[in-house]
This record gives C-alpha cells, structure tokens and sequence, in this order.
C-alpha cells in the first residue's frame, strides 16, 4: 500500500520486490511451522505483534489482501475453527433459548393442568361433604336447608 506514496517509478519496483519477498517468506514460514506443529502454527498465526501496530498475521494478510498467504493450510485451518467456534457459540445460545422457553411453557401448562385438577377435587369434596350432611341431619342442619332450597337430591 506504501507503493501509492512513492515518488517515482524505481521506488515503487523496489517496495512491491519487497512486499513480494516478504510474502514469500512469510508463506515459506508458515508451511514449515505448520508441518512441525499445526496447532502452534495456528497460535502464531493469531498472535499480535507489537512491531506492526499490534495486529495479527491473519488480520494484516486480509487487510493486504494476500490471497497467496490466505490460501496457505494453516490459514484455512485457522479460518475454519474460528468459522465454527461462532457457529457453536451461536448454536449453544439458540438452545439455551429454545430450552428456557420449553421448560417455561411445559411449566405453564403443569401448573395449569394442576390448578384445573385441584378445582375438580375442591368441587368434589365440597358435594361429598353435603352429601354426607345430608345423612346426618342434625350435624349439618343448615347444609340440608341450602340442600332443600337448592334443590338437590
């Protein structure tokens, strides 16, 4: 990007022979390095470095558009856990939601379900108690007069 800046042509020929010699010997490092150990390659690949203003060798290789170096194993590789690393964080969150919301909504109808059962027992208990009231008429007196004004049995 610095070729932009220069004053003539011989000075532009000289900063692209370095850019371009740079780039291959960053490529050549990273091929070496990541037949030694890929995931230290990886790791080197991300690690920022203070001379360059605290940037990747990812992120300067992108902004340079160096698609030689992009292309290399290790970047791919690179490129590939980071992809998925996102999906799985975006993965883990949708079903955490999606289990909240299930157990929420199952525990809404429980409850529901629970308070519709406890209704019926209450309305049931309260007919047996006039029911047996009206066995015994003088434990419940003024349970047989609603029984009589009512209507029932």
């Amino acid at each position: 990007s610095l070729a932009a800046y220069a004053p003539d042509q011989v000075a532009k020929d000289t900063l692209f022979a370095k850019a371009n010699d740079f780039e291959t010997y960053a490529i050549e490092f990273v091929r070496c390095a990541y037949i030694n150990g890929r995931h230290k390659t990886c790791e080197l690949i991300m690690r920022c470095t203070n001379l360059y203003g605290g940037v990747t060798c990812l992120q300067m290789a992108i902004a340079a558009d160096n698609k030689r170096f992009l292309h290399e194993d290790a970047c791919q590789a690179l490129l590939t856990n980071i992809w998925y690393d996102r999906i799985d964080h975006v993965q883990e969150r949708k079903r955490l939601v999606v289990n909240i919301l299930t157990f929420g909504i199952s525990q809404f109808f429980i409850s529901i379900y629970l308070k519709i059962v406890m209704a019926l027992e209450l309305e049931l208990s309260f007919i047996r108690s006039v029911l047996f009231m009206g066995i015994a008429p003088n434990l419940g007196p003024k349970i047989v007069m609603i029984r009589k004004m009512v209507g029932w049995l």
